[in-house]
């Protein structure tokens, strides 16, 4: 087996937008949302097809061994015996022929040995719930599976931007912790210079060295912190970890609102409420569709078949074939009678499911109410 190559690394020099747009082009979450969508596309054009005729095509050919027989009355012997009797011929003993007609019966196939059939069947859907209300249903399954896509990327988005400015911040807490310790060093130093000379006393050295060991040890947490924050960053983007980062951007209000804060916020605006709202609309989809399953499903149909017949030999010897074809059209029409209350459950099922749909809607706004 051989070694997995490593993956070359990369330095990257970023804004907070330039981490987002790395973020929307690897993270696998945004890349199945997407996929996602496509893939209600393509059910979208399945539903469309299940309303559109149904052709197939069929075709069989095959060579009976044995041909299968059944008994069939001979004609023949009824009519032998009644002119026997009218022309009163007398038999052996010299009796009359007093005997009626009475059927034999002899083995007869009504088939031949080669048989060959090819035909064409079209079905055309007239009425049936799921078909109906899934044609229904196909645009508000695209909304609901863009509001998807939509509502991943605002939260990669806020995630990205918390671990940025979480890492600008620990950066900028650990560039004042390392002025700290200089000044703090260098305090203890002219300290103890003035300890030799009488000035100061030792518990003011030992003060300054407390705090001086505590600052480093705070340093060593915020390295740790900016470290990690960085490692989680790289893991939102996509990166790996041996890729280096270098943060832009700066410490600025305007920033972190543009980012993270929203000015004009209202229950429509979110796209989780939005979402939420879509996923209540194909829910009475689904219960309407339950529904509807009561109701008969329809479809016409025609049926076209040609058909050979040959007696014995083998299939290319010069005994002509007999050619004749069928002609069929109808309306099917199945009626559900009784399915033992599963339809009946199946729209609790939906109902329940609706409901909690709207309870998802309505904590989802008070979880909004809190924030802003």
């Amino acid at each position: 087996m051989e070694a997995q190559q490593p993956q070359p690394t990369q330095v990257y020099q970023i804004t907070a937008k330039d981490a987002i747009d790395i973020a929307f082009k690897n993270l696998a979450d945004l890349k199945n949302a997407r996929l996602d969508y496509k893939i209600a596309e393509a059910r979208n054009k399945e539903f469309t097809g299940l309303a559109l005729p149904q052709v197939t095509g069929s075709m069989q050919g095959n060579h009976y061994l044995t041909l299968p027989l059944i008994q069939f009355p001979d004609g023949s012997e009824i009519q032998i015996y009644d002119v026997l009797r009218q022309e009163g011929v007398k038999d052996g003993s010299g009796n009359p022929i007093t005997k009626l007609g009475e059927f034999n019966y002899r083995n007869f196939s009504f088939i031949t040995p080669w048989n060959m059939n090819a035909g064409v069947s079209v079905n055309q859907l007239l009425f049936e719930p799921q078909v109906f209300v899934g044609l229904q249903a196909r645009d508000e399954l695209l909304v609901n599976s863009d509001l998807q896509i939509k509502v991943t990327e605002e939260k990669v988005k806020e995630t990205v931007y918390r671990n940025y400015y979480g890492v600008l911040i620990a950066q900028k807490q650990l560039g004042y912790v390392v002025e700290s310790i200089k000044r703090l060093e260098k305090l203890e130093s002219d300290q103890k210079e003035m300890f030799k000379n009488g000035f100061v006393e030792r518990l003011d050295i030992d003060k300054t060295t407390v705090n001086l060991n505590n600052t480093k040890t705070s340093e060593i947490q915020l390295r740790n912190s900016v470290k990690n924050g960085v490692a989680l960053l790289k893991m939102n983007l996509g990166l790996i970890q041996a890729d280096s980062l270098i943060l832009k951007d700066t410490l600025n209000s305007d920033g972190i609102r543009e980012g993270i804060l929203e000015d004009d916020f209202s229950f429509e605006n979110r796209n989780e409420v939005k979402l939420l709202n879509s996923a209540i609309k194909l829910q009475n989809y689904d219960i309407r569709r339950h529904k509807l399953s009561y109701f008969p499903t329809v479809s016409a149909f025609y049926n076209f078949q040609e058909n050979g017949q040959r007696q014995g030999g083998d299939a290319g010897g010069a005994q002509p074939w007999f050619w004749y074809n069928t002609n069929l059209v109808g309306i099917n029409v199945s009626v559900p009678i009784f399915d033992g209350f599963q339809k009946k459950n199946r729209i609790r099922q939906s109902k329940f499911t609706l409901e909690k749909t709207v309870n998802t809607l309505d904590m989802t706004k008070k979880r909004l109410q809190k924030i802003h």
